[in-house]
C-alpha cells in the first residue's frame, strides 16, 4: 500500500477548478461547432441509431419484464442480477426512464472524468497530469460511444478502479464487492482477478469469489427461483456463443481479432480467432 505524505500532498485552489471548466468548455466547445452541436455530434458515432438505443431496445424491456419473463433478451448479454436491479429505470413512463438512466450515466461520467484526474495529479504530484486526463477524457471515443448507446461501460470502469483504489488502501471486503458489482454487469471486469493471482493475493480472490455466489446467484436466486436463474446464465452464454458468429462484423467490436478481421478481410473462422486471440494476450 502506498500512501502519499501529507507534507506532499497538493493543494488545490479555485482556480485549478476555473481552470479545468475552461478546458472541458473548450472541448465541448470545439465539437459543438465542427458538428453542429453536442447531441449531432453524438448521434454521428458509429452507425446510425437513436441515441440511448440500448437503454431502450435492451435495458428498459428488460427492467419491464424481468419479473414475469426472467430470461435474456436475444441478441443481448446481462446477468440476472443486473436485471433484477433494472426495475427502477424502467417506470411506465419512457421519458423519465431516459431521465433516470441520464442521471445515472453522468454521475459515473463526473466520478470518472475527476476521481482518477486528482489520483494521477496526487501520484505524480504535478497539477499537469490533472488536466492531461481531463483532455484524453473528454476527446475519447470510448466516452462518446457509450453515450450514443446508454451503455454500462462508464459504471463498470469506475467501479473496477475503485476496486484497485480500495483494495490499495486496504479495504479489501469493499474492494472485492466493487470488482464482483462491476463482474456481474458484463463479465469482463473479472479479467482483473489475474492481477491478483499475480500478486497471489488468494485471500482477496476467495472474497470476490464469495461475493460473485452471494451476489450472481443467492440474490436471483431467491428472487427467481435456483432453477430459472440457472437457466438464465445459459440462455446468456448460449447467446455469447451466437454472437461469435456475427460480433465480428460489428464495428462496435473493439477486440484485436475482430478489428484486423474487418480491416484484412479474413474469415473469422475458428483457427484464425485463436490465433489473433493469441496475439492480443500476448500483448496484454
Amino acid at each position: 500500500m502506498v500512501e502519499i505524505p501529507k507534507s506532499r500532498q497538493l493543494t488545490w485552489q479555485t482556480r485549478d477548478l476555473l481552470l479545468a471548466i475552461l478546458l472541458m468548455g473548450a472541448i465541448l466547445s470545439m465539437f459543438h461547432i465542427a458538428s453542429g452541436g453536442i447531441q449531432n455530434f453524438i448521434a454521428a458515432t458509429d452507425k446510425p441509431a437513436a441515441i440511448y438505443g440500448d437503454f431502450c431496445e435492451y435495458y428498459y424491456p428488460a427492467g419491464r419484464m424481468i419479473s414475469s419473463h426472467p430470461k435474456p433478451l436475444g441478441g443481448y448479454f446481462y446477468t440476472p442480477a443486473f436485471a433484477l436491479l433494472l426495475p427502477y429505470f424502467a417506470p411506465d413512463s419512457p421519458g423519465e426512464a431516459i431521465t433516470r438512466w441520464q442521471i445515472l450515466q453522468h454521475l459515473g461520467i463526473t466520478l470518472l472524468l475527476f476521481f482518477p484526474a486528482v489520483f494521477l495529479a496526487a501520484r505524480g504530484q504535478k497539477k499537469i497530469w490533472f488536466f492531461l486526463y481531463i483532455f484524453i477524457f473528454l476527446i475519447s471515443f470510448p466516452l462518446w460511444h457509450n453515450l450514443k448507446w446508454g451503455q454500462m461501460s462508464i459504471i463498470i470502469t469506475i467501479a473496477a478502479i475503485s476496486a484497485l483504489f480500495l483494495h490499495e488502501r486496504g479495504r479489501y471486503w469493499s474492494a472485492a464487492l466493487m470488482l464482483a458489482i462491476a463482474t456481474l454487469v458484463k463479465y469482463y471486469p473479472g479479467a482483473l482477478i489475474f492481477y491478483f493471482l499475480i500478486r497471489r493475493d488468494f485471500a482477496f480472490i476467495a472474497r470476490f469469489a464469495l461475493f460473485l455466489v452471494a451476489l450472481g446467484l443467492v440474490f436471483p436466486a431467491s428472487l427467481l427461483g435456483f432453477a430459472t436463474t440457472i437457466e438464465f446464465y445459459q440462455l446468456v452464454n448460449a447467446e455469447l456463443t451466437y454472437a461469435l458468429d456475427w460480433v465480428a462484423f460489428d464495428p462496435n467490436s473493439q477486440f484485436l481479432p475482430h478489428v484486423v478481421t474487418r480491416l484484412t478481410g479474413l474469415q473469422p473462422d475458428a483457427s484464425t480467432r485463436g490465433f489473433l486471440s493469441l496475439i492480443c494476450l500476448a500483448i496484454c
